[in-house]
């Protein structure tokens, strides 16, 4: 996988040759001295953190970080968007694709709150290099596409020649030669106009690698070196490293003495200009070739490699840069600097009142609890058996008149607090502890929803079923398609194993069986556990299997794990709440489809629950 030259990321702000790059910072250190605008600081700092990439990367990373505090104090968007984008870059350079997504996103963010589609766009192209990087393709060019179509709207088209060439060098199959050669000279006539001399260069790579893939390979090559002269020329290092190192790959298989004098050329500047990891890279290419040519220089390079690696990590150590904990402790200050405000009072109610549901919902369940253990004593102290079934009858009927009642009445208030909840965090600009409230008050609204389905399903009469003839294949796709991203959040690993068999069943009340099995069984997995779902026929009957490696069933919740209200409940393994209704209004469907659920240890840990229905009927 083809780490991109380090140029490109940042191009946007502007091109300049090395020497010209130090004299920038210079001049923008006096400005910043002089400056008692905070706002301008706040900017001049920025400026300064983009250009120290080249020079250090600590550097990078601390003045971006002073940037943002100052920022977070005038409440100046502009600058803390820019200076999330610097601890973006720190973090990518730094060799942390999860931190860098996590800062580009934000960046991302601000930046199309505040309409800036340039930056916008910078963002999409930073993110989708990172998912190269990874391995994460298709993420990676569906922000390359997003890119270019905003860019293509852009005023000012600048953005779209490293865009365009990001694109290429990444993805050099991706598009046909006739528009690999439309989109090279469409971001050549861009770098042209826009004199961006470092993308011009960038893209004579490109096309020598062409002039090679095309059969020209001697031409390729001469453009190649031409293009290393014009770099050194430059004092691009960076760019003249990897032109270098792909001169010397090109050039190995048949000029070994050409392409050794350019790998030992790239090895010497990354030496001397201190770039470490370029230093290992080389030297790992010089060992590969002399050991398996058999010469004693193997021994040297294999030697600084390991030398190599020890300078870099003392260099680490050394820099007393804390990457990691800002990352975390960036998190504490936003809940160490909560303030009252008129949408913190609206939140507090709002939540009071979600509260307020779920007791209400409690106490209407535990007067069911106690109108059943009534009524299990009244058949038992009653003599007239007819009087007590038809008072029972009655209660019962009276009672599930009353929930049906209640639980209707609170979807509408329930559902409009959940409502609201998600719209209030659809406003990017709201202040993080404020949409991690807003996120606890929907996450709530939702649990109460489920409860008061649970009640209402609890009354589910199984006489006279719906039935159609469905495919049971299709029933446990969807079912797994929609669990997928609940099992991801846990990095779980949801598999399905099916074949298409058709039964008579109720479309509705089969899906719910089959996803409060899979929920469960996510709930009660730890991370990155394997869950599976299996579907196989046996003689007339069908046999659905979930099976997890989770906690299991403890013994003494065994024996009322399918009765209704039973107390038979606990947390899942990331305290996800469970109300214990889900099991025994499953299996009350499962037998008014004539079949059977139950469950069976899935050694050494773990549980298979399994449910069998009849083919035909």
């Amino acid at each position: 996988m083809k780490k991109p030259s380090f140029f490109l990321l940042f191009v946007a702000f502007g091109v300049q040759t090395a020497v010209a790059q130090t004299s920038e910072i210079e001049r923008l250190r006096t400005q910043l001295l002089m400056s008692k605008d905070s706002l301008r600081q706040v900017d001049l700092l920025n400026r300064m953190a983009t250009l120290f990439y080249e020079v250090n990367i600590d550097s990078t990373f601390n003045l971006a970080k002073l940037a943002r505090e100052i920022s977070d104090r005038h409440d100046y968007q502009k600058g803390k968007t820019d200076a999330i984008k610097n601890l973006g870059i720190s973090f990518d350079v730094r060799g942390n694709p999860q931190l860098a997504l996590r800062y580009y996103f934000k960046a991302y963010e601000g930046y199309q709150a505040m309409k800036d589609h340039a930056n916008s766009v910078q963002m999409q192209m930073n993110m989708a290099m990172v998912y190269q990087q990874t391995g994460n393709d298709p993420r990676a060019t569906e922000l390359f596409n997003e890119a270019l179509t905003q860019g293509a709207q852009l005023a000012k088209d600048s953005m779209l020649a490293p865009l365009l060439y990001n694109y290429l060098l990444m993805y050099p199959r991706h598009f046909g030669r006739d528009t690999t050669k439309y989109y090279l000279t469409k971001a050549k006539d861009i770098a042209s106009r826009y004199k961006d001399q470092l993308v011009l260069l960038a893209i004579e790579q490109l096309e020598a690698n062409e002039l090679i893939e095309g059969g020209q390979r001697r031409e390729g090559i001469e453009r190649l070196e031409l293009a290393i002269q014009k770099a050194h020329k430059q004092k691009l290092y960076y760019a003249s490293m990897d032109m270098m190192i792909g001169a010397g790959d090109q050039l190995l298989p048949d000029d070994t003495t050409r392409a050794l004098a350019h790998y030992r050329e790239a090895l010497t500047i990354a030496e001397k200009q201190g770039y470490l990891s370029y230093s290992q890279k080389i030297s790992r290419k010089l060992f590969d070739f002399y050991e398996g040519a058999g010469y004693k220089q193997a021994a040297y390079y294999a030697r600084l490699s390991l030398t190599l690696a020890d300078r870099q990590r003392e260099q680490e150590n050394a820099s007393g840069v804390d990457y990691m904990g800002y990352a975390i402790q960036e998190s504490q200050l936003a809940s160490a600097q909560r303030h009252l405000s008129d949408q913190r009072k609206l939140l507090v109610v709002g939540l009071m009142a979600l509260l307020l549901v779920i007791i209400i919902l409690v106490l209407i369940r535990r007067n069911l609890l106690k109108s059943r253990y009534f009524n299990q004593q009244l058949i038992l102290k009653n003599r007239d058996l007819k009087d007590t079934l038809s008072a029972l009858e009655h209660s019962h009927k009276e009672n599930t008149r009353i929930l049906r009642v209640v639980a209707h009445d609170l979807r509408s208030p329930v559902g409009a607090i959940y409502s609201l909840a998600g719209i209030m965090l659809s406003h990017s600009e709201r202040r993080p502890d404020d949409m991690e409230m807003l996120g606890l008050i929907r996450t709530s609204g939702a649990n109460a929803l489920q409860l008061v389905d649970d009640l209402l399903q609890a009354q589910f009469k199984t006489e006279n079923i719906a039935k159609e003839l469905l495919d049971i294949s299709e029933v446990l796709k969807y079912c797994v398609t929609i669990l997928k991203p609940r099992a991801e959040a846990k990095k779980q690993d949801l598999v399905l194993h099916v074949l298409p068999l058709e039964i008579p069943a109720n479309r509705e009340q089969l899906w719910r069986v089959i996803s409060n099995l899979i929920t469960n069984a996510i709930k009660f997995s730890p991370e990155a556990a394997r869950i599976e779902v299996v579907a196989e026929k046996i003689a007339d009957k069908v046999y659905i299997k979930i099976i997890d490696d989770g906690i299991g069933i403890p013994e003494k919740l065994k024996a009322g794990i399918f009765k209704l209200y039973s107390p038979s409940k606990r947390e899942g393994t990331a305290g996800e709440k469970t109300y214990g209704m889900g099991l025994a209004i499953s299996k009350q469907i499962v037998e008014g489809h004539g079949g059977r659920l139950w469950f069976e240890p899935n050694n050494p840990r773990g549980s298979v629950f399994i449910v069998e229905l009849p083919l035909w009927q």
